[in-house]
């Protein structure tokens, strides 16, 4: 039950972050409004899957310490790839979407959301191709 757990959080997360990176981000507009409701929307869906993933993860490697030490490796590669994923995310996307929601609109802010939102996409993809 922990692994499918595991597994359904971890694609959900996956598909919201490429979703944001080719339909969501590149075309959301200047409106502040907009900015301030996505991050609240992006946030309820993204937040609880991402945490459940990480707390099933982290009773999986618990788990998984007495079996082979392949699987042992592998999982502790994608957990790598998801703390970085975790990191991007509270310390990039979300303060710079929030300012995009509240401050005079900053092309380069926007810029960098689409940078590193690419860059969480391929972390979160390649998590699940890993573990798959």
């Amino acid at each position: 039950m922990l692994f499918k757990f595991n597994s359904l959080t971890r694609v959900i997360t996956a598909t919201v972050i490429l979703h944001s990176a080719v339909v969501h981000y590149p075309f959301l507009q200047k409106d502040t409004d907009i900015w301030d409701e996505n991050l609240r929307r992006t946030l309820a869906v993204f937040a609880w899957a991402t945490i459940v993933e990480l707390l099933t993860e982290i009773a999986i490697l618990g788990f998984i310490k007495q079996n082979t030490k392949a699987g042992f490796i592998k999982r502790w590669f994608a957990f790598i790839l998801l703390m970085l994923g975790w990191v991007i995310t509270c310390a990039v996307i979300i303060p710079r979407h929030y300012s995009l929601g509240h401050d005079p609109w900053d092309t380069n802010k926007y810029d960098e959301i689409l940078y590193w939102n690419w860059i969480r996409a391929v972390l979160w993809i390649l998590r699940v191709i890993i573990l798959f």
